[in-house]
């Protein structure tokens, strides 16, 4: 549901479909009837259609309705769940085509819609327990009103139907994980023991619930604010957009500290916050055409400044945080009443501790790209794309994965497209492996940094190619590679026969019951025997060839060269090298 949201975006019409029979459109594998087979007092049944209960049924649905809506749910337009159908658009006039299109698929298939389900260009709907309008989204109060009369949990699988159902809505709910607190502790291998504490934490979810605020749906232009705060036992952030010039509520985030995160230093806690927050809302922020800001009780970030006290999770932080363009605002800890809640509940004894101002790193010393840098990217972008035929989108495909902006620029599945120039992809390739906060990454992970924001065709090769033409990673990185073993050349024999070399020559068509070729060669005039044998030559055969065709011809060898073929160094040819006197020099492989 969050990623729906997130799509609406510009949306001001919408309609809904509902699929008429739901399962029973699909029909069950001819021999498989009886896997699905149910009895009643009067006979035996096998299905012919899937219906509700199955295990497979939702996924086999969603696939079905995936596969056959496929190219209108990449225009972005149409989003399915199940058998609901939602379609939005910005402008009545594509409002009207795209239900045209919807319509027909729905004919060429033979699916039915429920006329009384259905709802056709309005301003405001309800999707999933959700009322959708214009720039905003709120819950069904008619879906959210039992809530206040749900009975209190008396055991555990009670409490974790009422957990479920509150955690659909947790996005509206600030300070989610912080408020249930006692309720997901009484769910974990303790005894049930129903307090205060819990009593308190339960109504204070229905409370919630049933009061929270409308939402505002997030669009591209206007700046973005993050709220963040960390307590002993959850960690709490608020996103917002300032639309109109006012600030207005996009989502809650709030999530429980499992025990290791418990004991982080303060600072870690607090810096967790953000990144969680940040992980959460990444495709919002990372790309942001405007600079947002980072509300914490941090005054800066000073203590990760000496690198020798980084540890492994503080230096994934901050070379995550090199991919966004903030600004770092300090508010003292009690100022900080939206995030800052739990801190302050009576039920959690401690100090206070958590609101300590913490001295960590200051945000400009993360930035990878400077937000005036990010700025003369896409604004190069766009001038070069001006030049550019109008037919370059036609060039890029329907399928979806390509939208333009306002502005001229185009951007695939969220990323910028970069036009074909090569100082303006140098540039970017370069602030994402040269900086400081990069710190001469490998072609993977520059690949993957830049990735996160840019896209061209040639991107993996054109970064493969910077990276190996770094002078600073040639000169500084330690070559990992394994080295091999020195080249040392042969010594130059003194006589002709006096080092020679032996191989085989196997698998050959046979002739005269022959099927092979023993090559012996003189290292000094090179002069070679070719001895017609089998493929089954034994080293007592090898020798008998050695003594017949070499030392009675033209001497006894100082040095034999060969494979490590069996007959070659068996323990017969050894013993007799060295009765014989021949150094045998077999290959290293």
């Amino acid at each position: 549901m969050s990623e729906l949201i997130d799509r609406l975006k510009k949306a001001k019409h919408f309609t809904k479909l509902d699929i008429r029979w739901g399962y029973n459109n699909i029909r069950m594998k001819e021999g498989d009837e009886e896997l699905a087979a149910f009895i009643t007092n009067r006979r035996l049944y096998e299905p012919l259609v899937m219906f509700f209960g199955l295990t497979n049924s939702p996924s086999t649905f969603q696939m079905m309705m995936d596969a056959v809506f496929r190219n209108l749910v990449l225009s972005g337009k149409v989003v399915i769940y199940l058998d609901d159908i939602i379609i939005f658009t910005e402008t009545l006039e594509e409002h009207r085509k795209v239900v045209r299109e919807v319509l027909a698929v729905l004919r060429k298939h033979r699916l039915t819609c429920k006329p009384e389900k259905c709802e056709f260009e309005t301003q405001e709907t309800e999707y999933l327990g959700f009322i959708i309008s214009p720039g905003k989204v709120r819950m069904d109060p008619a879906k959210v009103a039992g809530v206040t009369e749900w009975p209190v949990p008396t055991c555990k699988k009670e409490l974790q139907a009422f957990l479920g159902f509150a955690n659909f809505y947790r996005r509206f709910i600030k300070d989610f994980a912080k408020i249930a607190t006692p309720l997901n502790r009484l769910t974990g291998l303790v005894d049930w023991k129903w307090g205060s504490e819990e009593q308190e934490a339960f109504e204070g979810i229905k409370n919630t619930i049933t009061s929270s605020p409308v939402l505002a749906i997030p669009n591209d232009n206007d700046p973005f604010k993050v709220e963040c705060d960390a307590s002993k036992f959850a960690i709490g952030a608020e996103l917002s957009q300032k639309q109109d010039g006012v600030w207005k509520p996009v989502a809650f985030l709030s999530k429980s500290l499992s025990p290791a995160e418990r004991n982080y230093e303060i600072y870690d806690r607090e810096m967790l916050a953000v990144m969680t927050a940040l992980g959460e809302w990444r495709h919002f922020l990372v790309g942001a055409r405007q600079q947002f800001e980072i509300h914490t009780d941090h005054k800066n970030l000073e203590y990760f400044r000496k690198p020798q006290r980084l540890n492994h999770r503080q230096a994934r932080w901050v070379l995550e945080l090199a991919n966004y363009d903030f600004k770092l605002i300090h508010k003292p800890g009690k100022s900080m009443t939206k995030p800052d809640a739990l801190s302050r509940r009576p039920d959690h004894t401690g100090d206070d501790s958590h609101n300590d101002d913490v001295v960590m790193l200051k945000p400009h010393l993360f930035a990878a790209i400077s937000v005036d840098g990010a700025t003369r990217i896409r604004e190069d972008c766009a001038k070069l794309l001006d030049f550019m035929d109008r037919s370059v989108m036609d060039s890029l495909g329907s399928d979806g994965l390509f939208s333009q902006t306002e502005d001229g620029l185009i951007y695939r599945r969220g990323k910028l497209v970069v036009p074909n120039n090569f100082a303006l992809r140098g540039r970017i390739i370069s602030s994402h492996h040269d900086s400081v906060a990069a710190g001469h990454p490998g072609a993977a992970k520059t690949q993957d940094l830049i990735m996160r924001s840019y896209w061209w065709p040639s991107i993996r090769k054109d970064v493969r190619k910077y990276v190996k033409g770094c002078h600073v990673c040639q000169t500084s990185k330690i070559d990992r590679q394994k080295r091999a073993a020195p080249l040392n050349p042969n010594p130059v024999p003194d006589r002709n026969w006096q080092y020679i070399s032996v191989d085989m020559i196997t698998h050959l068509p046979p002739a005269l019951g022959h099927n092979a070729i023993l090559v012996i060669v003189d290292m000094k005039s090179k002069d070679y025997i070719a001895i017609p044998c089998t493929d089954e030559l034994s080293s007592e055969g090898w020798a008998n060839l050695l003594f017949t065709h070499v030392i009675t011809m033209h001497g006894l060898p100082e040095k034999i060269w060969s494979d490590r073929g069996s007959i070659f160094v068996s323990s017969f040819i050894r013993d007799l090298y060295r009765k014989l006197g021949i150094k045998g020099n077999p290959s290293t492989a």
